[in-house]
């Protein structure tokens, strides 16, 4: 829940890459995040509002790092999702390595969101 949008967020699948063609990460390995989100509001959703402070850190609660679009890996969101409809789609993370990770969302923004985490670790990646 935040004060804009009810929606269910699923992590579908996590997969971690050396590199995407010939680009190398900046920092240790590219994080690539599926996540399906489902508007269960009565309201539409805009899907990359749905994501605006999604981050990926090595610590629950700690400050992480921000998603990006790659083309052909992870592309844009398509607008809007209507009530009770779904979009499903990727977010693409530059980290460093670390024993675990997590994807979270509403982690700085307590007034306006519920805290929602995922805990993943290499064993968990395809």
């Amino acid at each position: 829940n935040t004060n804009f949008a009810t929606y269910q967020i699923t992590m579908n699948s996590v997969e971690f890459m050396d590199k995407i063609g010939e680009e190398h990460p900046q920092a240790d390995r590219f994080v690539l995040i599926k996540l399906t989100i489902k508007n269960i509001g009565n309201e539409s959703l805009n899907a990359e509002d749905a994501l605006a402070d999604a981050m990926l850190a090595t610590e629950p609660g700690s400050s992480g790092t921000s998603w990006f679009y790659k083309d052909g890996i992870a592309e844009e969101w398509p607008g809007e999702i209507e009530p009770n409809e779904s979009q499903t789609g990727a977010i693409l993370f530059d980290v460093s390595n670390s024993d675990e990770y997590v994807l979270q969302f509403g982690t700085f923004f307590e007034s306006v969101s519920n805290e929602v985490r995922f805990l993943f670790t290499d064993e968990d990646a395809k």
